[in-house]
């Protein structure tokens, strides 16, 4: 570097002669470097900023922009929340004149940058958009750097190498904002591995940089969905199935990261199809086979699992553990090793996830059959839901009901009603939807449901889960309830109003109610899902399906105040989280801090003191919601953060208490 003379502008940019500036100091030299490092903490406060006070942001764009298909895909659906975040950030505008977080960051940060090449940089963020860059070079020789070229407008940036390696012809998706003499991602990045490349492209032409600028959520959606998911399994019966549910249940309910659940969930499917198991007792396979997963992976020691650990939380014995891990390990031979290790080593091992000792050895040995044997899980539930249905129809006393079991003993098909009606006909089919696999199958056991039967409001429920869009869901759910509500006749609603659910004939029609609800929230018409909660309470006044959980935070969110605290009244015996929480909010929003606001928030963290530490940020919320939840336990406290967290947004008075 030349030397600056004393007399000339800095070069930083201040417009002082630089020996009244950084030439005042000999230890300070005018670099990139000082400008980036000053750039990278303005970068990394913008985030910090964005996510500690505009949390509601973030939610309200979440809400307004959801993507139900990928709710089971859990890397898809980060992928998405973060791509749609970073968006946020830049282009949702926060007040009535349309700025935007980044305008509020920069208004608070320009007097107080130094240099003013980092503030002319910073001032430059606020033209970024996202866009697809296709990966050139994953790295440049001079520097840990990777070149990648805009497919829009064909421009090649240089950004420096990320901790995930980049691999050269994949697309990476983000906001691309300039720094000096590179340029970096703003807040995350998204690289696309197993995607159609020209299909992507073709998506974003069709945006072009407008189009990305405004319609960034459904552009990262249709681009996610180009996905290839290897992990699409098909499952040789119920059985199978049972075991990879039970296997997923238990891990993710001890936050197992997601690539040792599908390690699990490849293995076994694998295992199924060579080896046919006979299936007697699904515990025991799903323990042997968390415990061979775990033993596959890099678990610190303090981590390690033993046959009995595993055998204790599967309620089952050790000696079945070890049994089921040998024919586990026994099964996987060479030709389904090799295989398994190219998707394991495709899919997960860009950051040297597997063990590929461990992996060899249990990639040993030859393989063995077992006889094949299924049996349903769906018997006994059909026979109870059967048999509740039969008693609620009667009006028995305790004799009576104890010689119609007897009879039912002798006689199990007493407990079928109206078998052949066409309403259980049309059942019997949606039941039968309920269980098969794949979409097509689904759905055309549903329609044969409506041919028999038009006003089944279950067989609306099973299309919108299958439907393209929440749009499509919504319309489909809209008319299981005109379905449901000619199923039961307008007379039946006036006789039976508040105990619905007791009555089996009407539990179709509540559940698609309900589903319509949640989805109305889901597109932001708070009014409507809150009228169709009230109407469900209504209707039903024990409140079976929980309603309450949905309509009281939308009570307190819209400031009907008056409402929530009726509902509150009308299950005051309720000891939960969310009704013990939710009451001091309520407390608070209407009486400010008070005695009587610290009480019941006692009371609150006396119920659950795990919902602390999630709601001050002394613990991350995990994005899958619990599978368990148990009164009091940390998994109640996720569910009920998960749900509300957007209530306590803001409310530092109240956070402070907490503490």
């Amino acid at each position: 570097m030349s030397e600056i003379g004393r007399n000339v502008p800095c070069p930083c940019g201040s417009g002082k002669k630089y020996s009244k500036c950084c030439g005042a100091s000999n230890v300070v030299e005018i670099t990139p470097e000082l400008f980036n490092a000053e750039l990278e903490d303005l970068h990394t406060n913008l985030i910090d900023m964005a996510f500690e006070e505009y949390s509601h942001v973030f939610a309200k764009v979440h809400n307004q922009y959801p993507q139900l298909e990928f709710m089971d895909d859990p890397y898809r659906m980060d992928y998405y929340l973060a791509g749609i975040s970073a968006w946020a950030i830049m282009s949702e505008p926060i007040d009535q004149n349309g700025q935007n977080i980044f305008d509020i960051f920069y208004k608070r940060q320009q007097k107080k940058i130094k240099h003013a090449r980092t503030r002319e940089t910073l001032a430059e963020w606020s033209d970024s958009t996202p866009s697809v860059y296709e990966i050139i070079s994953s790295r440049e020789a001079s520097a840990e750097m990777a070149t990648i070229k805009d497919v829009l407008s064909g421009d090649t940036y240089t950004v420096p190498f990320p901790e995930a390696s980049f691999v050269e012809g994949n697309l990476v998706i983000g906001i691309l904002i300039p720094f000096v003499e590179h340029h970096e991602f703003l807040f995350t990045i998204i690289e696309l591995s197993r995607v159609n490349i020209d299909e992507v492209k073709d998506i974003a032409k069709d945006y072009q940089v407008e189009g990305m600028k405004e319609d960034f959520p459904e552009f990262l959606a249709e681009a996610l969905d180009t996905e290839v998911d290897i992990f699409n399994f098909e499952w040789r019966n119920p059985s199978d199935e049972e075991v990879a549910d039970i296997f997923r249940d238990h891990m993710q309910h001890k936050y197992f990261p997601e690539e040792m659940i599908k390690t699990g969930e490849l293995m076994w499917n694998a295992y199924c199809q060579l080896n046919k198991p006979a299936i007697k007792n699904p515990e025991a396979y799903a323990a042997a086979l968390e415990y061979v997963v775990l033993n596959i992976v890099n678990l610190d020691e303090d981590e390690h699992v033993t046959q009995k650990q595993i055998a204790e939380e599967y309620g089952i014995t050790p000696g079945t553990v070890s049994q089921k891990v040998r024919q586990l390990e026994d099964s996987l031979n060479d030709d389904l090793g090799e295989e398994l290790r190219k998707i394991m080593v495709e899919v997960f091992d860009d950051e040297g996830f597997f063990d590929d000792e461990i992996l060899d050895d249990l990639l040993e040995d030859d393989l063995e059959n077992d006889p094949y044997f299924q049996k349903s899980r769906m018997e006994l539930h059909q026979f109870i839901e059967d048999l509740s249905s039969v008693m609620e129809e009667q009006d028995l006393s305790k004799e009576e009901m104890s010689q119609f079991l007897n009879d039912l003993i002798e006689n199990p098909e007493l407990s079928k009603p109206d078998a052949n009606s066409s309403r259980s006909l049309a059942q019997d089919k949606l039941d039968k939807a309920q269980q098969v696999n794949g979409t097509e199958k689904r759905r055309k056991l549903v329609e044969e449901a409506l041919d028999i039967y038009p006003n089944s409001p279950d067989a609306y429920v099973l299309l919108a889960e299958d439907a393209a869009s929440i749009h499509e869901a919504y319309q489909l759910l809209h008319k299981g309830i005109i379905a449901g509500e000619k199923d039961l006749g307008k007379d039946f609603f006036w006789e039976n109003k508040g105990h619905f659910w007791m009555m089996m004939e009407t539990r179709p029609y509540m559940r698609v109610k309900a589903a319509f609800a949640d989805t109305c929230t889901i597109l932001g018409e708070t009014e409507t899902a809150m009228e169709h909660y009230e109407e469900l309470l209504e209707l039903n006044r024990s409140d079976n399906q929980g309603i309450r959980y949905d309509l009281l935070p939308l009570y307190l969110e819209t400031e009907d105040y008056d409402e929530a605290q009726e509902l509150l009244d009308q299950f005051k015996e309720d000891q939960s989280a969310n009704f013990l929480y939710n009451r001091a909010l309520l407390t608070y929003f209407t009486k400010g801090v008070t005695s009587n606001t610290k009480a019941l928030l006692k009371e609150a963290v006396e119920q659950n003191p795990y919902v602390i530490e999630y709601l001050t940020g002394k613990k991350a919320i995990p994005e899958e919601y619990p599978n368990y939840i148990g009164m009091g336990d940390e998994q109640e406290a996720i569910a009920y953060v998960q749900e509300n967290i957007h209530l306590w947004s803001g409310e530092d008075q109240l956070l402070k208490e907490l503490k």
